[in-house]
């Protein structure tokens, strides 16, 4: 069931009914990278256009990293822990599977967070794969979809029409 919220803009001297505004409230954006398979039946990570400017070996670091780590309907990179529970991922996770030195690891994620293709909000090690690159599967929590745009504005060409109507209201939500 979809939740709806009225919003009325009342005139405060007068009483008077300025505006009515209905709005869903959504947990989850519909994504699509630009150039990528739309016949969301066949994705399951996805590729866009935009890795065709990643050299051979940051290319292939990210899509690794993405198959083992990267979350299905998110673009947060975790490992599962006991019960399928999300566990922050780390340096010496990404090592283990990867069977890379620690060194290297931290080498290709600092690269590919100045390339921008790893977003990086915090200071934590907590990375999010910026889904013009590689997203899997084909929705995003809205609440990180914002988080993200803040990092790269672009990514709002993900959106289709209906994902950007309701992120514009998700915007009227948080802004009132």
């Amino acid at each position: 069931m979809k939740q709806v919220k009225n919003i009325i803009t009342i005139d405060e001297d007068t009483g008077e009914i300025l505006r009515r505004k209905t709005i869903s409230i959504v947990s989850q954006l519909k994504i699509n990278i630009p150039g990528g398979d739309t016949d969301s039946s066949k994705r399951y990570i996805c590729v866009g256009t935009k890795t065709k400017d990643l050299n051979k070996n940051h290319l292939g670091f990210l899509i690794k990293i993405c198959h083992e780590f990267l979350h299905y309907d998110t673009t947060l990179l975790y490992r599962r822990g006991i019960g399928n529970e999300m566990v922050r991922l780390s340096i010496s996770d990404i090592s283990f599977s990867l069977q890379l030195n620690k060194k290297t690891i931290s080498k290709y994620l600092k690269e590919l967070t100045r390339l921008g293709i790893l977003i990086k909000p915090d200071n934590q090690t907590r990375y999010f794969v910026n889904p013009l690159y590689l997203i899997r599967g084909f929705a995003i929590n809205i609440e990180e979809f914002h988080m993200l745009l803040k990092h790269d504005p672009q990514i709002i060409v993900c959106l289709n029409n209906i994902s950007r109507r309701d992120y514009n209201d998700y915007l009227y939500t948080i802004n009132k």
